[in-house]
């Protein structure tokens, strides 16, 4: 397993990833943060024993690309007794917006510079507000 510094550029960040993990939102994944115990983080790809071989592993943490991301997201969700769809768009401020749209429009969104950091900012509020786990 080596690290490839373009690896954090397409997984979700080392934030939102620990997140994902504190609610129990784990998927299989090849895709992981290390976090060292002075502090710094590097994305690896593969699985490893970490603690039998690198005891300055503090902590595993997995993370996802947009694709893996994008497959767990629902197509579209019953909310506030209304369907709204799943949609992906870029607004004009170069942002992500990842989004669920009634057709009548409004809607919930979740933006960010990354795709993969939008994505997972929608997962946590989707399991926070219990429509998956």
């Amino acid at each position: 397993m080596y690290p490839n510094p373009f690896f954090k550029d397409i997984v979700v960040s080392l934030e939102l990833a620990r997140q994902l993990k504190e609610n129990n939102i784990v998927y299989p994944t090849l895709f992981y943060w290390r976090v060292w115990n002075d502090g710094f983080s590097d994305c690896v790809i593969g699985m490893y024993e970490y603690e039998k071989d690198r005891p300055r592993i503090k902590e595993k943490i997995p993370t996802y690309t947009s694709s893996q991301v994008i497959g767990k997201m629902p197509a579209s969700i019953g909310f506030l007794g209304e369907l709204y769809y799943f949609s992906i768009s870029k607004n004009i401020l170069n942002l992500y917006e990842v989004s669920y749209k009634p057709i009548n429009g409004g809607g919930i969104i979740r933006f960010d510079q990354k795709l993969e950091n939008a994505l997972a900012k929608m997962l946590l509020w989707l399991n926070k507000t219990g429509i998956i786990k």
